[in-house]
């Protein structure tokens, strides 16, 4: 390397922090300097990101800017957090605050500051408000598991002689420098061609010094007017590490005849619902239908409320091929044109789909509860299942909003087990009461569901 070059790059500003070795980055975890979490970017603000706060009920940490230190949205990270004198005042929850607990308070007295607020003459900051008013900040000083898969889609632009600039359409990718000779013929003589040509870049490295990370195109797709749902798709599909090849041609192979034995009855026996009045409430063009309800009145302003998941686990056995391809896929994914099935076609729109008017397998979670969605008692098991009706969401909106509706001959599906049409209405309009009311708690009480994604 010439003295020039190494003196041009010690001259490079520094921007971001050395990540912590490994054997570093454990040890802070366990003697909690440090702690782990998820970087969650913000899709529209994507100088902002946080990180669930370790210390049960209080805010998520806020990781701003620089400070985000080369992690990307999803990646697993060890955290620091700052010295008080670095968190930020939460204005607006303080001014709320002063206004309804000073006798005389009045919005229109406060003076604000970059990080503090005057009020009726006294300022507030950091230094002299409880803790509850102050949202924490921190670093990351590690990636602990880089989550996100570091592809994303994009437009490349002239840069310089030997680099593009590729600029994401997920704003919480960074842009990246990708050699000259890696983008597509033409490029270099022609750059404003390729304007709204779509490409799959990934993130090869991002160094301390790097205002841009420096990337790899992997593939050009394309994406003019003809075949932009196209492109975008090969981008999503890449982008997202989603599996879409075919099924093997053996893959049924692996996967036993539907039939329900003695011993299957008398397993399920406790959760057998084939002659109740279970249902499924989908879109209309919704093929596979992996989930039912039903709803009993059991007097006394108490009902029976279940839940019927298509037991998949009946079909599908641990280490066969199905269930490691399903485990990758994770899910069945929707995109514009087209659907990825997590499982082959037997089973994710024949077996496992939940069929009216036939028997299935499922797995049902069964509550006894009032109308306000009290739970006075809840029960789990294997279960059989023949749903009476296969409702679209537009049915079931009908019976919400018409009650007495009498449904004119062929506008509702079929209905089967000798149910009829206000069987079915009488029992969405008991779930939309008590969905109310639990939404109304939730709303009331700020109660939120909470998943530990640190374990």
């Amino acid at each position: 390397m010439s003295i020039l070059r190494r003196l041009s790059t010690m001259a490079q500003k520094v921007i971001y922090d050395a990540h912590y070795p490994l054997q570093d980055l454990v040890e802070g975890l366990n003697d909690g300097r440090f702690f782990r979490g998820t970087l969650r970017i913000l899709q529209k603000k994507h100088e902002l990101a946080f990180v669930e706060n370790p210390v049960s009920g209080e805010k998520d940490v806020l990781v701003e800017g620089t400070d985000q230190n080369r992690a990307l949205h999803g990646d697993l990270v060890a955290v620091q957090i700052h010295p008080k004198q670095r968190w930020k005042l939460l204005k607006s929850e303080l001014i709320q605050h002063l206004t309804l607990h000073q006798s005389e308070g009045n919005p229109e007295d406060v003076v604000l500051g970059e990080n503090s607020i005057t009020f009726q003459g006294k300022t507030y900051n950091e230094k002299n408000v409880d803790d509850c008013f102050l949202q924490k900040t921190g670093q990351v000083v590690g990636i602990v598991e880089k989550k996100h898969s570091r592809k994303t889609m994009g437009y490349a632009k002239a840069y310089n002689k030997n680099f593009g600039l590729f600029s994401p359409l997920d704003a919480r990718v960074p842009r990246m420098l990708i050699p000259v000779n890696q983008l597509p013929r033409g490029f270099e003589q022609r750059p404003k061609d390729f304007s709204q040509s779509l490409m799959i870049a990934s993130v090869e490295r991002w160094e301390m010094t790097g205002k841009f990370a420096i990337g790899r195109l992997l593939e050009a797709i394309g994406g003019d007017n003809d075949d932009l749902v196209h492109a975008a798709t090969r981008g999503i599909l890449c982008e997202f590490d989603l599996d879409d090849l075919p099924f093997p041609e053996d893959i049924n192979d692996e996967i036993p005849d539907f039939t329900i034995t003695p011993f299957d009855v008398a397993e399920r026996r406790e959760f057998d619902f084939r002659n109740k009045c279970v249902f499924t409430i989908d879109p209309a063009t919704a093929r596979d239908l992996d989930d039912a309800c039903s709803v009993e009145d059991l007097g006394g302003g108490v009902f029976e409320v279940g839940v019927h998941i298509a037991d998949v686990s009946h079909f599908v056995k641990p280490g066969t091929e199905v269930d490691t391809i399903a485990r990758n896929r994770t899910t069945s994914v929707y995109l514009v044109q087209r659907v990825i099935p997590m499982l082959p076609r037997r089973l994710c729109e024949d077996y496992c789909s939940l069929n009216p008017g036939i028997d299935r397998f499922s797995f049902s979670v069964v509550w006894k509860m009032n109308r306000e969605g009290e739970v006075l008692e809840r029960r789990f098991g294997k279960s059989l299942i023949r749903s009476c009706c296969k409702l679209h969401y537009e049915h079931a909106q009908d019976m919400i909003e018409e009650p007495d509706r009498e449904f004119e001959p062929g506008y509702l599906p079929e209905i089967h087990n000798g149910y009829t049409a206000r069987d079915l209405s009488k029992r969405i309009a008991v779930l939309h009461e008590i969905a109310q009311n639990l939404r109304e708690k939730r709303k009331k009480y700020r109660l939120r569901l909470c998943v530990d994604t640190t374990a």
